[in-house]
């Protein structure tokens, strides 16, 4: 009987053991999940232009400009020609879809 006790105790307290490794890796998945997640929504904020504004180091000593950068910072407008730029692209798709249809339904 006592031995049958002690294996009880035993593998309580494995389980209890168990349970709080498993509740950890828990965590880090649903963590690493919402982080990836989150990165194509903020990849896809921003047009296709790299966000840069001319400071000093950008003209030589004549005050002439030598950053062959475009000059430019995100703003609403970015996002709208995004968004424009993949309704155009949806609708090439589905135009090409209809012409393949069309051919098989000749």
């Amino acid at each position: 009987m006592q031995e049958y006790l002690r294996r009880l105790l035993k593998d309580k307290a494995r389980l209890r053991k168990w349970k709080r490794i498993m509740i950890a890796l828990s965590c880090i998945v649903v963590v690493c999940t919402v982080y990836a997640l989150s990165l194509p929504a903020q990849t896809t904020m921003t047009c296709d232009k790299e966000e840069h504004a001319h400071t000093a180091e950008c003209y030589d000593e004549n005050n002439e400009l030598i950053c062959e950068k475009e000059e430019h910072t995100h703003t609403d407008d970015c996002n709208k020609q995004e968004e424009v730029n993949e309704q155009e692209e949806v609708v090439k798709m589905s135009q090409k879809h209809k012409i393949r249809m069309n051919r098989y339904l000749k």
